[in-house]
């Protein structure tokens, strides 16, 4: 698992507008806190969160059943069609 998020945070390309997000809302943060283990990991989990949002929301959906795409089931069916 470390592995596939070392990968992710490399590819996902979310650490370039978190940064902008920081400078566009003016936020100065010290050289000595912004390098701390603690503002590390908190932009990891930024990042990491962002990118298994993307994958759970682009990951295909599983196909539905026939019964599905029948409308509420409170609402009237359609009439059935008489032949002559």
């Amino acid at each position: 698992m470390q592995e596939y998020l070392q990968v992710r945070r490399g590819v996902a390309a979310t650490d370039l507008p978190i940064s902008l997000g920081e400078r566009a809302a003016l936020i100065d943060v010290p050289p000595e806190a912004f390098h701390s283990p603690h503002l590390r990991i908190m932009r990891e989990l930024a990042i990491d969160i962002t990118f298994m949002c993307n994958d759970v929301y682009s990951r295909p959906a599983p196909p539905r059943p026939e019964a599905a795409t029948w409308a509420h089931p409170r609402s009237p069916r359609p009439p059935a069609r008489r032949t002559c």
